[in-house]
């Protein structure tokens, strides 16, 4: 059981979801956008009077966008989203069909697991894996898709997180690190994010802000591509483990529009720009 569970944990930010209930919302004048959700029970032996798994989903996809975009390459960004593959080349629904199909099996997997083992302690209706996707921000040139990831599959604690996309409106591409800054941008970013993890540890007011337990040094942290932008400037969110302890949650470290600015490529000078007056 053990490899199946480590097996089933790796699901946790793979994006899954998908089944017939819909729900249709708007974004401004020419982006509409649909969801689609799961909320299931995986039971021991099949069994419905038995303990089941919950998996539960629900996830948005672009329906319409401006005639200058390209409708089926916006919805494969969403569809990468769903599977977690950056590569995956496919419909959003072909990508809930693939991720659910994988979910499900996985969840099978350890039903079978919890049948055959004695475990009277743990109660499979405990197991959880739900993940859902949000518009978390839709401004003039940018949208933002925030996807939340929780998993419980025995142990002390489920697993959580999330992570953002953030789409070039314009273009109808995604706003990739490496694409936003400048090249030879990682370090400068890094002493950027070093220096705010360093000046809310020595803060002299802990009410001020949170201090940030690392599990690792100071000067290892990098940027990890995981960002969304706000009216303060640009936050990075590194999730559960990735630089602090499972108590510490995500970590969210903001860099402000004047430090962070220089770094910007020129093309997106503009939307940064427009960012700190809209929001």
């Amino acid at each position: 059981m053990k490899s199946t569970f480590i097996l089933f944990l790796a699901t946790v930010f793979l994006a899954t979801s998908c089944n017939s209930k819909k729900t249709e919302s708007s974004s401004g004048d020419t982006w509409k956008f649909d969801s689609l959700t799961v909320d299931k029970r995986v039971h021991i032996n099949n069994d419905v009077t038995k303990d089941g798994m919950l998996i539960k989903f629900n996830f948005v996809y672009p329906t319409s966008v401006p005639e200058s975009l390209n409708l089926k390459e916006v919805q494969n960004i969403f569809a990468c989203i769903i599977t977690g593959k950056n590569d995956f080349q496919g419909t959003p629904q072909e990508a809930f069909d693939q991720a659910l199909t994988k979910s499900t099996a996985d969840a099978e997997e350890l039903a079978k697991d919890m049948g055959n083992e004695d475990l009277e302690y743990t109660h499979f209706s405990n197991f959880e894996l739900m993940r859902s996707s949000e518009i978390s921000m839709d401004a003039k040139d940018v949208i933002t898709v925030a996807v939340s990831d929780y998993s419980y599959t025995g142990g002390a604690h489920g697993m959580h997180g999330t992570s953002y996309r953030n789409i070039d409106k314009r273009s109808g591409t995604l706003i990739k690190e490496d694409q936003l800054f400048k090249p030879g941008y990682a370090d400068k970013l890094a002493i950027l994010i070093q220096n705010e993890i360093e000046r809310r540890n020595n803060a002299e007011s802990k009410n001020e802000v949170e201090a940030i337990p690392l599990l690792e040094d100071v000067k290892d942290v990098k940027p990890n591509g995981n960002f969304y932008f706000t009216k303060d400037g640009v936050t990075y969110a590194y999730n559960i483990y990735e630089i602090s302890p499972y108590s510490q949650g995500i970590v969210e470290i903001t860099i402000p529009h004047e430090q962070i600015t220089p770094l910007v490529n020129d093309q997106y000078l503009q939307v940064i720009d427009n960012l700190k007056q809209e929001l």
